[in-house]
């Protein structure tokens, strides 16, 4: 299989305006997984967690990074109830690779906010994420328009 040089072209690769930089990799088409394998050095178990959702979180601390998958609530809104979503995150000194499975929103409002560090980034990605509209927020506008 052949390796690529550059991601494909539905990566994103942003530097804040203070240093750390962020490269988010939705739905990883092989290409992208052997471009971040070539970049970062990834080990194969790891890898393959990356080719779709995992059945559980996970932490683990290689030499040079940090790799966790983390799960939050997103509501959806056709079927009027909250789902757990995937985020993968590899952590290094400078640099946070964000890997998920479905288009989320949230991410969207985190490319402006300027970090100096990749773990500032990481926890700005998480905390924006977990303030995200989700089902409480949803019933509760209900409830109150009801009233």
């Amino acid at each position: 299989m052949p390796t690529t040089t550059r991601p494909a072209s539905q990566v994103s690769i942003t530097k804040t305006k203070k240093g750390a930089r962020w490269i988010d990799v939705p739905r990883p088409a092989q290409k992208d997984l052997d471009w971040l394998q070539k970049k970062f050095h990834i080990h194969p178990v790891i890898l393959e967690e990356l080719r779709g959702p995992s059945a559980r979180s996970r932490v683990e601390a290689y030499d040079n990074y940090l790799y966790l998958i983390y799960y939050f609530p997103v509501y959806d809104p056709k079927e009027e109830t909250s789902r757990r979503t995937e985020i993968d995150f590899l952590i290094t000194k400078d640099t946070v690779v964000t890997v998920h499975y479905e288009h989320l929103d949230a991410l969207l409002e985190i490319k402006d906010k300027a970090q100096e560090t990749s773990f500032r980034l990481a926890y700005e990605i998480i905390e924006t994420l977990l303030q995200a509209p989700d089902a409480s927020s949803e019933l509760s506008g209900r409830l109150d328009s009801s009233r």
